[in-house]
């Protein structure tokens, strides 16, 4: 099952608040909105995830190669210094104004998409992985972060185009983790088959976005994109700047 569905049904059978002891610590989930929000603003600067943790470990300890900075997954002042350089640039309302012409355009795309893959009943597939909602999203955070469409809203666009390709690999990985988050740590000394097809998917994923980053930095698209901001934040060190697309990549395929 995928984890919205176990957490739905967690919440189905024991209320707005539930622990759970799992192999790697105890962890209480809030489901009400307004617990969520007292427990966000009762954090603090540098809050602790034990699930953030292990893809933390995974970045550092098991592929450094791929990720050379754990990004947001990360806990304590790394991820404090991390997320207080982007959040300027991806929390305010006002740096979205350049985009909103182009996000008009995308939407006015979906739009073309629902036309085109609409049955006989007038349904669609919107949520699946591959759905219009998932490459909609994409194709806008994609133009925000690069200034480049992926084409995956294009009519007759192809399973195996890299838009599409990049929505299945994340979908594989976070299907996976999932696995790496609720069963015993193994993983971290036995290559099991779920760590394996995780490990696939996300390379799998690094690769596709790797590719786009290059051709944005080189590209000269100008500062209005995210990816150029974050460049000069980060002094033009293009580890961080990767993991910070990829992962702005990756939201957009969920």
């Amino acid at each position: 099952k995928s984890m919205h569905k176990i957490h739905f049904e967690l919440q189905k059978k024991y209320g707005d608040i539930v622990k759970l002891s799992m192999p790697s610590g105890d962890q209480v989930y809030c489901y009400h909105p307004e617990d969520s929000r007292t427990i966000l603003e009762d954090d603090g600067n540098m809050p602790f995830k034990i699930n953030i943790g292990l893809i933390e470990y995974y970045r550092k300890c098991k592929r450094k190669d791929l990720f050379p900075h754990p990004g947001l997954f990360s806990n304590n002042e790394e991820w404090l210094d991390f997320r207080m350089k982007v959040n300027p640039d991806l929390m305010r309302k006002k740096c979205m104004n350049p985009y909103l012409n182009d996000m008009e355009m995308i939407a006015n795309d979906l739009i073309d998409v629902f036309e085109r893959e609409k049955d006989e009943e007038n349904k669609i597939c919107i949520v699946t992985p591959g759905g219009c909602l998932h490459r909609w999203a994409l194709e806008s955070v994609g133009f925000i972060f690069l200034g480049s469409r992926l084409g995956t809203l294009n009519e007759n666009v192809g399973h195996k185009s890299d838009g599409m390709e990049l929505i299945k690999h994340v979908d594989a990985s976070f299907k996976e983790l999932t696995k790496l988050v609720l069963l015993p740590p193994i993983w971290k000394y036995i290559n099991v088959p779920y760590y394996n097809r995780y490990n696939e998917a996300i390379e799998g994923a690094v690769k596709i976005g790797i590719k786009y980053i290059d051709a944005a930095l080189k590209s000269n698209s100008g500062d209005h994109i995210i990816l150029s901001k974050l460049a000069e934040k980060f002094n033009h060190d293009k580890a961080l700047v990767n993991v910070m697309a990829l992962e702005a990549l990756s939201a957009g395929c969920l």
